[in-house]
């Protein structure tokens, strides 16, 4: 395929649900426009490239069709580098999300999941000669488990879930993992299927945004 036949079906799919006249409004451009680009017509200039990005939260890459996930935000695991690796857990450090496990820490936090290991109150840090971190955020403490578990028992069931609800998350932020979250995933989620953890943080999040509080 040309540059302009993949262009051409990145943006039919991804107008799909939009009338010409809606994308030409929101991108400030006419809808003869429009209609020559998603038609492979017209190829994209820079600038609308860019527009289009910021507007409809894609990446560029992967309109010109460099790469098939379309999540502007996307990780690309193939190619981490040990930087980019460094700067993921300083984030996750700085957001509290985990923390360096003490010498003498030997119980794991319950966060109401009815999967969690029994046995992970037993592990101990204590004489441990390398590097152990503690997760505090309930979410990814729960998803990490949620792998593990379905991994055990067969590698396709465990990309059958990725595939498919793993997506339930995205487009929500990484919170600040407080005493505030930790409580609210307990007591206001309703279950322990992906939906409940994914609404209930996706609620959260929202509520966070409407007190004007800190992500």
């Amino acid at each position: 395929m040309t540059l302009s036949e993949i262009v051409s079906s990145r943006l039919k799919d991804l107008f799909k649900d939009e009338t010409q006249t809606d994308v030409a409004e929101k991108l400030n451009m006419t809808q003869g426009n429009i209609s020559r680009l998603v038609n492979g017509e017209q190829d994209p200039k820079l600038d609308t490239l860019i527009k289009i990005s910021r507007i409809y939260h894609v990446s560029i890459d992967w309109i010109l069709g460099l790469k098939n996930d379309r999540n502007i935000d996307s990780i690309n695991t193939e190619s981490m580098d040990y930087s980019q690796v460094f700067l993921i857990l300083a984030k996750l450090q700085e957001t509290k999300t985990i923390t360096p496990a003490q010498p003498t820490d030997t119980v794991v936090e319950d966060f109401g999941d009815e999967d969690a290991d029994e046995a992970s109150d037993s592990i101990t840090t204590e004489g441990a000669n390398y590097d152990l971190l503690r997760i505090n955020d309930p979410t990814i403490s729960f998803l990490l488990r949620r792998r593990m578990k379905l991994i055990d028992v067969d590698q396709s069931i465990y990309e059958d879930w990725k595939e498919k609800h793993l997506p339930e998350y995205q487009g929500i932020g990484l919170l600040h993992c407080d005493e505030a979250l930790k409580k609210y995933m307990i007591e206001e989620r309703t279950g322990n299927a992906d939906g409940d953890w994914s609404s209930s943080l996706a609620e959260y999040s929202k509520k966070i945004k409407n007190e004007g509080g800190e992500q």
